[in-house]
C-alpha cells in the first residue's frame, strides 16, 4: 500500500471506529446486526475504511441506521460548548478576540490533541454516499411514507 493510504488509515481509525459503532448500535436497536468490519479494504478506486451489515423488518428503519453517525456532531457540539464555557469560567474571565490568534501562534501538545480529536468527531459524523443511499432507501418506501405522515400528524397535534 502507498504511504498516503497507510497514514490515512492510521489517522482516521478512531473516527472510522466511532462512525461504524454508531451504525452498529443503531442496527442493534432497529434490526439485526449481521456484521461489523473496520478492517480497511480497497474496492476498485475506492478505499473502504469500515462497514456494517444489518437487516431490518421495516425499510423505514434504514433512515435511522444510515443517519446514526450524525449523533457524533451533536456530541462534538456539546463537548466544544462545555470546553469553551469551562475555559471562560475557570481560566479567562474576560475573553479577548486576540486570544485565538495568540493561541494558534504557539500551540501546545494539548491543543494539537484536541484539534485531532475534534477532527475525528467531524470525520465520524459525516455521511458517506452509501449512508445517504441507505437513508433514501428507507425514506422512499411504504413504511418510510407512513413514518413521515405519522411524524407530521404528531407534530401538528403538538403544535
Amino acid at each position: 500500500m502507498e504511504l498516503k493510504l497507510i497514514l490515512k488509515i492510521i489517522l482516521y481509525f478512531p473516527g472510522t471506529f466511532a462512525h461504524e459503532l454508531a451504525h452498529w448500535t443503531c442496527a442493534l436497536l432497529f434490526g439485526s446486526n449481521e456484521g461489523f468490519n473496520i478492517i480497511p479494504r480497497k474496492e476498485g478506486d475506492h478505499l473502504i475504511l469500515g462497514s456494517v451489515n444489518a437487516s431490518v423488518r421495516y425499510k423505514a428503519f434504514w433512515i435511522f441506521i444510515g443517519a446514526a453517525p450524525l449523533v457524533w456532531w451533536v456530541v462534538l457540539y456539546m463537548l466544544l460548548k462545555y470546553y469553551l464555557v469551562m475555559y471562560t469560567i475557570i481560566e479567562a474571565p474576560r475573553v479577548y478576540i486576540t486570544f485565538s490568534f495568540e493561541r494558534f501562534a504557539s500551540p501546545s501538545l494539548t491543543d494539537l490533541l484536541l484539534l485531532w480529536l475534534t477532527t475525528q468527531l467531524f470525520w465520524a459524523g459525516r455521511l458517506s454516499a452509501k449512508d445517504i443511499k441507505t437513508c433514501l432507501t428507507g425514506l422512499f418506501s411504504v413504511s418510510g411514507a407512513i413514518l413521515i405522515l405519522s411524524a407530521g400528524a404528531i407534530a401538528s397535534f403538538i403544535l
